[in-house]
């Protein structure tokens, strides 16, 4: 299986309206790593792979030192969704 890093577009914040067990309704409005993945785990709910939002994919191979992820991600981050292995 190749490895990879995979960019996603995903907005700058996040507003998600949800229930919690004893049935309260809550709010969060979250512009940072957190939004991303609840829009994440969303996609999976929605029936939406990784696949099919990936704006590119990039080898682990091409980024073989450790200054040359450290460039990649400063340039990505807004985009870095997920390792996939």
């Amino acid at each position: 299986m190749n490895r990879e890093l995979v960019l996603v577009e995903r907005p700058e914040w996040v507003l998600i309206e949800f229930s919690t067990p004893q049935e309260r309704t809550l709010t969060l409005r979250n512009n940072t790593m957190v939004g991303r993945i609840c829009l994440h785990e969303i996609d999976h709910l929605d029936g939406i792979l990784l696949s099919d939002k990936a704006k590119e994919r990039i080898p682990f191979s091409q980024i073989q030192k450790e200054e040359d992820f450290l460039k990649f991600f400063r340039k990505n981050r807004d985009y870095l969704d997920l390792v996939q292995i």
